[in-house]
């Protein structure tokens, strides 16, 4: 039985793993002097086995989220490499967002979309200036 049992004076308390419950156990006044507690063996609170399942857990959703963002940033490449592209004059009240939803590239969000225009047209930041001249998905 996994257990740790912590005694000092006449009190006495077990704590048991495999049903996690505390019992007072008797000790009376003689079985151990008053003035120093008895420290016993810590006990280990994770079992290897628990331990092994949960690195295999989170190498697991590690391997997941690392493959998506490879997708992701595959499609995004074949995107700037591959996509032909035409050039459209900003206008007054035109956004970034505006214009990837009016150029979309296929299999690719608008929010990936506005990524590649940014890309494409080295922006820093999604402000435009009506008059500029931007590359966008033909």
């Amino acid at each position: 039985m996994n257990a740790c049992t912590m005694v000092e004076g006449n009190l006495a308390v077990a704590a048991t793993y495999e049903r996690p419950r505390f019992h007072v156990v008797d000790g009376g006044l003689d079985a151990r002097p008053a003035s120093r507690p008895v420290a016993v063996q810590p006990c280990s609170t994770l079992s290897p086995r628990t331990v092994l399942v949960a690195s295999a857990c989170v190498l697991a959703v590690l391997a997941v989220l690392f493959g998506g963002l490879a997708s992701r940033q595959a499609v995004f490449d074949a995107a700037l490499a591959s996509q032909s592209r035409i050039e459209v004059a900003v206008e007054r009240g035109d956004t970034l967002w505006s214009i990837a939803s009016a150029h979309p590239i296929d299999g690719m969000s608008q929010v990936d979309t506005v990524e590649v225009l940014k890309s494409w047209n080295g922006l820093e930041q999604a402000s435009l200036q009506p008059g500029m001249v931007l590359s966008v998905p033909a």
